[in-house]
């Protein structure tokens, strides 16, 4: 059975370490939890995503492709009723390349959580290391907040985009647009208060070690999440106002 990866930046860095090793092609997609396993044993069964090592670099020798299946939550909710799921494929003869709709990472990049993943070009450096960056849109959207919530003078909204900012990924290429984005906040607010205010103090920006990268088995996500369900349902049973039985006889 597939693996379920829970901390986002763990799944960011899974997903990076295989596109660098040559598992190029990728789709992506969500499903509802009653489907999940489903989805998992007809990967494991038509596409061998849970092949060793051994294995896979045998059918690299061999000229055949291999594949991964990571399936990650939507959202911590116990109410959540689905999955999200990303296959990796890699170069040569498999069958994932007849039967999906896959794209190749250089050509369209790994998109998870509004962040792609995409080599940066360094001078001098003929292949350039693999990165997560924050989408276009995402990064826009950011710089527009900024720009609002120091204009319109509200300091608290600030805070909060600061609060939120500080627990970016700390990627390499998310650091440096964290900088840029540090730096319109010291350019807007001296804009709007004069160089004589200092704004407020900027977090540190979080750097993104090397992660031990923690999973659960598709099977006990699964229970867990049927048991916290439970749980609520039962909560939500107790809390109800109990019946007025002579209300109800008259």
């Amino acid at each position: 059975m597939t693996d379920v990866i829970q901390a986002r930046a763990h799944l960011m860095q899974q997903v990076s370490d295989h596109v660098r090793r040559g598992y190029r092609h990728w789709a992506s997609g969500t499903v509802p939890l009653e489907r999940a396993r489903a989805w998992s044993e007809k990967a494991i069964k038509l596409y061998e995503v849970e092949q060793d090592r051994n294995r896979r670099a045998r059918a690299k020798k061999a000229g055949r492709g291999s594949a991964y299946l990571l399936f990650y939550p939507l959202d911590r909710s116990p109410e959540t009723k689905r999955l999200g799921w990303i296959l990796l494929v890699s170069d040569g003869d498999h069958p994932a390349h007849r039967l999906e709709k896959l794209c190749r990472a250089e050509l369209s990049p790994v998109t998870l959580f509004g962040y792609n993943l995409a080599r940066e070009p360094k001078a001098g450096v003929e292949h350039p290391p693999w990165t997560w960056r924050m989408s276009r849109d995402t990064y826009e959207a950011w710089r527009e907040r900024i720009i609002d919530v120091i204009r319109r003078g509200s300091d608290l909204d600030l805070q909060q985009v600061l609060k939120v900012l500080r627990g970016a990924p700390g990627f390499a290429g998310v650091r440096r647009q964290i900088k840029s984005l540090h730096r319109l906040i010291r350019y807007e607010w001296s804009a709007r208060h004069g160089r004589a205010t200092r704004p407020p103090t900027l977090p540190r920006i979080w750097f993104a070690p090397r992660m031990q990268v923690i999973r659960v088995s598709l099977s006990a996500y699964l229970q867990t999440h049927k048991r916290a369900q439970d749980y609520r349902a039962a909560e939500s049973l107790e809390k109800r106002p109990a019946v007025d039985q002579t209300k109800t006889l008259s």
